[in-house]
């Protein structure tokens, strides 16, 4: 069985017990997306895959030990010159051979400063998976707050087909008693229809959003958590956006990965530049040989040397400073994507400070527009039945309701991925922006 449908079974046992049969909390989800997610896996292995560099840029300065070995027959014939003329022999013999060599680097800069490069680029990757983990907590929440806030449109959607059937079926009774006309039932069940197509289009997003979601935890997530009924956004601390920035320059882990790039662009740098280095190496062999040559048939050779070997770079047709320049290209272009990533969080933070910090009152007003919708539709139904309005206007009424509410929902929804998303740039952890965020969640019972 495989990890990701033990995970997935797991899951299901764990939730089997809880109030809710087959729901699943937003904590929840990111502990099944940690195993599930295949994207996040893929940048887990990446992870891994870069902590490899150092023990193999290491490997450059520790020694090199190699056997060789070979068994070679050779078949032939000598001409060789004698008084009466050339005398021709036979050659066939076998010549077995066997080496084993040492090679201990003793002064070797470029390989030292390709261990200094390796370890940035472990530490790297750990940076780059840092930022994995925030997009996969944005990943999650945005499916997961979006197949939320569809279920909510739908529910929306729902009672408003409701609303307008029972409303159809007034106008038809009417009708019936001589009181309402047949426009009044025409125009209400072509808003009836709308209605009826506003829903199918709600569950199919619905049933897209929530196989979006099972992309990423790996299962069905059943019933998903709402926001509260008495949801009120939260005043920011700290209230000022100096303070978001500073705390973002210096806690954002993308800008920590960049500036870690520049870093590994600067250590290959150094590192071609010791290209036009010296290198000396010890080396020792023991070798044994019979009939290695022509000259030495049937001849036993044993031999064991030790020493060092300098090498000195003098011309290379211009590759050191070739790849140095390609270094300080490579350089460059990490500082100005750092600089570009900088500006780029700098715009975020605001962009996202300014949505959270205001969103008090954007939802304190779409709160009053859905009061006075409600209201509106209230006294448009009571001017129907004294006979002062007409029932276009209810219908119009009613449809401004439904618009009010769910632009309502919707601007609640925007306020939580802002605020998500503003902590996130600042250097909060995965699992704090996931505390975070549940916290205006309805708890199961």
């Amino acid at each position: 069985m495989s990890g990701r449908r033990r995970t997935a079974l797991a899951l299901v046992f764990a939730l089997a017990g809880c109030g809710t049969a087959g729901a699943m909390t937003l904590e929840e989800a990111y502990r099944a997306a940690l195993s599930a997610d295949f994207k996040y896996q893929a940048d887990r292995h990446e992870r891994d895959a870069a902590q490899h560099a150092v023990p193999i840029a290491r490997a450059a300065l520790r020694p090199t030990l190699s056997l060789t070995a070979s068994h070679m027959r050779y078949n032939g014939w000598r001409d060789v010159p004698g008084p009466g003329g050339e005398v021709g022999q036979d050659l066939n013999y076998t010549a077995p051979q066997q080496a084993l060599n040492l090679r201990q680097p003793l002064y070797n800069p470029e390989a030292w400063r390709g261990v200094e490069q390796a370890r940035r680029q472990a530490e790297l990757g750990e940076r780059i998976f840092a930022t994995r983990a925030l997009d996969l907590i944005d990943r999650l929440s945005s499916a997961y707050l979006n197949a939320s806030l569809i279920g909510e449109e739908l529910r929306l959607a729902q009672a408003q087909e409701q609303a307008l059937d029972g409303q159809a079926l007034s106008a038809r009774r009417r009708l019936d008693r001589g009181e309402g006309t047949r426009i009044e039932i025409l125009e209400t069940t072509a808003r009836l229809d709308i209605a009826r197509a506003r829903r199918v289009d709600a569950q199919d997003a619905l049933a897209i959003a929530r196989a979006e979601l099972r992309n990423i935890v790996g299962l069905d997530p059943g019933a998903l958590q709402s926001l509260q009924t008495d949801f009120a956004p939260r005043p920011l601390e700290p209230a000022g956006l100096d303070p978001w920035l500073a705390r973002a320059l210096d806690g954002s882990p993308v800008l920590a990965a960049r500036r870690q790039a520049v870093a590994v662009a600067e250590a290959e740098v150094t590192r071609q530049r010791a290209g036009h280095l010296p290198r000396l190496d010890l080396v020792a062999g023991i070798t044994r040989s019979r009939s290695e040559s022509v000259s030495t048939l049937d001849q036993k050779l044993h031999q064991r040397f030790i020493g060092v070997q300098l090498n000195v770079p003098l011309y290379a047709g211009g590759q050191v400073d070739a790849r140095t320049d390609q270094a300080l290209a490579q350089l460059r272009r990490a500082e100005a994507e750092a600089e570009l990533e900088r500006a780029t969080l700098e715009t975020q933070v605001r962009r996202f400070f300014l949505a959270a910090s205001s969103a008090q009152e954007r939802l304190a007003a779409h709160g009053r527009a859905v009061s006075a919708a409600e209201a509106a539709l209230e006294g448009t139904r009571r001017g129907f039945a004294a006979g002062l309005r007409t029932n276009v206007e209810v219908l119009d009424a009613q449809q401004q309701v439904f618009v009010a509410q769910r632009d309502r929902t919707q601007a609640q929804h925007e306020y939580l991925l802002a605020h998500l998303r503003l902590h996130s740039q600042s250097g909060t952890s995965a699992e704090q922006a996931v505390e975070a965020l549940s916290a205006w969640l309805e708890r199961r019972p």
